[in-house]
């Protein structure tokens, strides 16, 4: 059976357009498929594209998953903001304008692998901690120039190659938990450097101004290494410990100034009881005179100790 051809006038035209369109509104990618008789030769180039067939429309579609609106809800929940990288034609915009942009868009169409890596970059310039989520060779790039790189198992060798993490679950869901759970650890962590960082400063703070009125040692270095380690077994549910969830609703970042300042703040604060011990005990042994007085003295420091000490039959001696 012979086919029959007609020439594709500007009415014909515009009736494509608005199918591939009202396919386009429905999620779909089109792909318009011509054929031409006669040979070809590579390189091809525009000029090949003349005299074809229009043999007819293919359609493609890949629809999101099932959980992707829980999981996007749970990252906003979080402080993460959900871009979508599929791109706009920004080859027109300068990196200052893409990077504004880039703040306010978030649904970006038909990027091209060097755009999708131009907009993580700006993202990170722009003070983001930046997270990509991908699954095809053009997404290598960015997936590597990312702080964090998120694949899939069925994605790409060269994808899952540059990424950080591979999903292996098909949930959208646990970038979620996976913030979350980032976020409790984090914070648990702040929580032990915090308490550490304290407890250690007003320890030598407290031995310091001992050492300045008492006339001998007032702690030895095994008392400082088994009380460490005490108090170390006792932070050791940290890890299972809850976090407000007023520090969950936004990412944070490591701030040193923070620990400084609790520190600061705490260690004499744990001080000022330690003191309180020591002019007690001082007070304990004042009627007592000369040498007297320091054995005295010694003997109430190692078996009565302040807070934070224990029982020791090892006896320092004074200083000569």
């Amino acid at each position: 059976m012979r086919r029959s051809y007609v020439p594709l006038d500007e009415r014909q035209r515009a009736e494509l357009l608005a199918l591939t369109e009202r396919y386009h509104q429905q999620g779909y990618r089109v792909l318009l498929v011509a054929t031409r008789e006669g040979y070809l030769h590579a390189p091809l180039s525009n000029s090949d594209e003349r005299e074809l067939t229009l043999e007819g429309l293919l359609t493609f579609r890949d629809p999101p998953k099932s959980s992707a609106g829980k999981a996007i809800q749970a990252l906003r929940d979080s402080g993460v903001a959900v871009k979508v990288l599929t791109g706009d034609q920004i080859e027109a915009m300068d990196d200052a304008q893409l990077a504004q942009e880039a703040e306010r868009c978030t649904l970006f169409a038909r990027l091209t692998t060097q755009q999708k890596l131009r907009v993580v970059r700006l993202l990170q310039h722009n003070g983001h901690t930046v997270g990509f989520l991908g699954d095809g060779i053009n997404d290598a790039p960015a997936l590597r120039a990312a702080d964090t790189g998120i694949s899939v198992d069925s994605a790409a060798d060269v994808a899952k190659a540059s990424s950080d993490i591979i999903l292996l679950e098909k949930d959208l869901q646990v970038l979620g938990e996976g913030v979350l759970k980032g976020q409790e650890t984090f914070g648990n962590i702040i929580k032990y450097l915090n308490m550490t960082a304290s407890s250690n400063f007003g320890n030598v703070f407290s031995l310091l101004i001992a050492s300045a009125f008492i006339p001998f040692l007032p702690m030895l270095s095994i008392h400082l290494l088994i009380q460490n380690l005490m108090y170390d077994v006792s932070q050791l549910a940290l890890p299972w410990d809850k976090v407000d969830r007023d520090f969950l609703r936004k990412p944070r970042k490591w701030d040193a100034g923070n620990i400084k300042r609790f520190m600061l703040w705490m260690g004499p604060t744990w001080s000022i009881f330690d003191v309180t011990t020591f002019a007690l005990m001082c007070r304990r042994c004042s009627s007592q005179a000369g040498l007297l007085k320091v054995c005295c003295l010694r003997r109430w420091w190692y078996t009565c100790c302040g807070p934070r000490r224990f029982r020791s039959s090892r006896v320092a001696p004074p200083y000569r």
